[in-house]
């Protein structure tokens, strides 16, 4: 029997210092459009009639997604029961399928739990810095970039929240917070705006979204949305098939 002996993997072989530093960083920029989101989250909790200030600030922890937050907070405030709320948040959140499909096969060596705790810390944010890390880099650095962009926005994001249920009523009323959320998707828009497709998406969803702002129950917004991924995913295709021919085009003529 030989002496040799078969090298051990470390626990924490998956995890990667200068990746979660990087991540960390990269996410900065965009937690700046979130402080005003986060006053706004929590001055409608201390505002909310139905649920309270701690049950509130326990549900960021748990559900980690404003806008799906703020929406579930005006339902139950409006009256709706659990199952209109919790289809509410359903819908707003499905984005969040896209992005947990985008980035599925980026991390198949990573042990579950650690992969299951990506999923927790995937918002936009996190999506928005993570998406475009290199794939050839190796695997602990990607999931620890998105490890340290996810840690960074869900620090300040429960710190934001807080700060505006406890310090929401002192603001003057003219201090008006409603650009908030969409001063933050802006950011977010601005950044996966990289190529043709994205800029069709864009249009196509923004032209939708203010033709349809009258819309009872925001449906202008949603069909704006979904309106927007259909044309992004189809200029893909397109603009992948025409990628495909030139590349065909280009080996035949070097074949020759």
């Amino acid at each position: 029997m030989s002496d040799r002996q078969m090298p051990v993997r470390s626990q924490d072989a998956w995890f990667d210092s200068t990746g979660f530093g990087a991540g960390f960083r990269a996410n900065a920029p965009l937690i700046l459009p979130a402080l005003p989101f986060g006053f706004v989250l929590g001055v409608a909790i201390n505002e909310s009639v139905v649920v309270s200030n701690w049950a509130g600030w326990a549900s960021c922890i748990v559900l980690f997604a404003g806008s799906a937050q703020l929406a579930a907070l005006g339902a139950l405030d409006d009256g709706a029961g659990i199952v209109v709320t919790v289809l509410t948040v359903w819908m707003i959140n499905a984005r969040h399928i896209m992005y947990s499909a985008a980035l599925a096969g980026r991390f198949n060596s990573i042990p579950r739990p650690v992969r299951l705790l990506g999923s927790y810390v995937l918002m936009d944010q996190a999506f928005a810095v993570t998406e475009p890390i290199d794939t050839a880099k190796p695997e602990p650095y990607r999931v620890s970039f998105l490890l340290g962009a996810g840690a960074f926005a869900w620090t300040f994001w429960q710190t934001y929240v807080l700060a505006g249920i406890f310090l929401g009523n002192v603001l003057p009323e003219s201090w008006s917070l409603d650009f908030a959320v969409p001063l933050m998707f802006l950011g977010l828009m601005m950044l996966a705006i990289n190529n043709s497709p994205g800029v069709i998406a864009a249009i196509v969803g923004g032209l939708i979204a203010v033709i349809g702002a009258d819309w009872s129950s925001g449906l202008g917004l949603l069909v704006g949305v979904i309106a927007g991924m259909v044309a992004g995913g189809l200029a893909d295709v397109v603009t992948s098939k025409e990628a495909g021919l030139a590349k065909e085009t280009e080996s035949a003529g070097t074949d020759r």
